[in-house]
């Protein structure tokens, strides 16, 4: 099952598979906002789509890209390579810390 995720991963590991019927997956390019061809880095930009909510797009910041090669488990939708923030923040305590932000003073 998965929860408010775009995403889950099955037990081979290669990759997160994405709820396409619930989500469209972009890539873009972070500094052009273009769209991106499978397989290349970028930062994701998810479509919300689902049935009677706001059609909302989410920008992660985080770099990642498609897999489009079969998984080994035999599902068939695309895959999420894995995901790199492009930030330093930390969660301590439910309180969102960037060290980089952080003076000596």
């Amino acid at each position: 099952m998965n929860g408010p995720g775009i995403a889950f991963e099955c037990v081979q590991k290669h990759g997160m598979h994405l709820w396409e019927d619930h989500f469209l997956i972009e890539i873009i390019d972070p500094q052009t906002g273009e769209p991106l061809p499978d397989g290349e880095a970028g930062t994701g930009d998810e479509t919300l789509t689902r049935e009677a909510m706001p059609l909302l797009r989410y920008r992660t910041r985080d770099i990642t890209s498609i897999i489009t090669r079969p998984c080994p488990c035999g599902r068939t939708h695309r895959r999420l390579n894995r995901i790199a923030a492009v930030d330093d923040m930390l969660i301590v305590r439910g309180v969102n810390i960037y060290p980089s932000r952080l003076s000596a003073s």
